[in-house]
């Protein structure tokens, strides 16, 4: 959200909700006020931190659709959703599969990524595989953007969550690791206290602590999304965490693994059932589709070949122009996305 968003999604909370309604809104998605908050701090004062701090973590779409489904009458709720329809997470989902979709939350679009989208549909069977790898030769060509849409899936799937952790953000120690993803999942603090018991061990526990093995044929769906390891090394303790959660999991009916940046060595046994994408920068092809489905979504019927061209043609000369701006940022697949979004908003007008 821009600055002006948050604060007015900020006072619509502080209207409807009195503290205690707002603290066990943020337990519903896994959060608390004292985490997030100053108890000193006036209560509109605490509602705008959470949001900001919401915002910079990447979970305000969650925020969102807990604030959308719970109020959804609120005429509060209705008019914000109305003056920013890109927050609309009800409106906003698709009439076929959540990972199809055009723009996820924010008004930002998806574009390509096709293999990522295949598997994700995938992952969401019951019978099919529930680790995927996400690698990359190249920086900056969309893997963390992959958060964006599994929140915007599972937002539109009944029953179904995520929890995203950057792992160079967090300490490089298997318990901090699991207490974070612990925390995102609602469970109770201190069930990783291994002492000073080996890391295998340690993280045997750990994992029996995150994914117990009796779990409900038709529970919640958690997608867990480990990001990162460009920073810094991941400990032999945290790949031995990371390679015994997904073995467990792959195992498992109600909780999916995504390793995005993940360079290091999976054991054989879960290697041979992980599903992979190699992301590879955004291709003439991959704008083409998009701008396609768009005028499609538009005027009912695919744009002729000429007019398709005009499309495209508009974006790269939109991608120059930011270039000259920002050289910097030459070859970054986000000045490429956001001329496409720009397209997108023009043949929608």
């Amino acid at each position: 959200m821009t600055g002006q968003q948050i604060v007015e999604f900020s006072d619509v909370l502080s209207t409807i909700y009195k503290e205690n309604g707002f603290r066990r809104l943020l337990l519903s998605i896994n959060r608390t006020l004292q985490a997030l908050a100053s108890a000193a701090d006036p209560f509109p004062d605490q509602v705008l931190r959470v949001v900001e701090v919401a915002n910079a973590e990447g979970w305000l779409a969650v925020l969102v659709g807990a604030v959308t489904k719970a109020q959804s009458n609120n005429r509060a709720v209705r008019q914000f959703l109305a003056d920013h329809p890109d927050w609309d997470v009800i409106g906003n989902a698709p009439a076929s599969h959540p990972c199809d979709t055009l723009r996820i939350f924010g008004g930002r679009s998806f574009l390509g990524r096709k293999p990522f989208r295949e598997h994700l549909k995938r992952m969401d069977e019951l019978t099919g595989k529930k680790v995927l790898l996400i690698t990359s030769a190249q920086r900056k060509v969309g893997k963390t953007y992959s958060r964006e849409l599994v929140q915007f899936m599972a937002m539109n799937i009944q029953n179904s969550g995520t929890v995203y952790v950057d792992l160079d953000k967090v300490e490089n120690d298997p318990a901090v690791v699991a207490a974070k993803i612990a925390q995102d999942l609602g469970l109770a603090a201190g069930g990783g206290t291994v002492g000073g018991q080996q890391a295998a061990r340690g993280n045997h526990d750990l994992v029996d602590w995150l994914v117990p093995t009796n779990q409900q044929p038709r529970g919640r769906i958690s997608w867990i999304l480990l990001d990162g390891f460009r920073e810094r090394l991941a400990s032999e303790a945290l790949q031995d965490l990371i390679a015994q959660l997904a073995q467990r999991i792959q195992s498992t009916a109600n909780y999916r693994l995504i390793l995005i940046n993940y360079s290091y060595t999976l054991p054989l046994a879960v290697d041979a059932f992980t599903l992979k994408e190699q992301v590879e920068p955004l291709a003439r092809g991959d704008v083409e589709h998009f701008l396609g489905k768009i005028h499609e979504l538009k005027f009912g019927a695919p744009p002729s070949a000429e007019k398709l061209a005009e499309y495209v043609d508009g974006v790269y000369e939109t991608v120059q122009e930011f270039t000259a701006r920002e050289p910097q940022s030459a070859g970054d697949q986000l000045l490429l996305n956001t001329a496409a979004t720009k397209a997108r908003d023009v043949i929608l007008g």
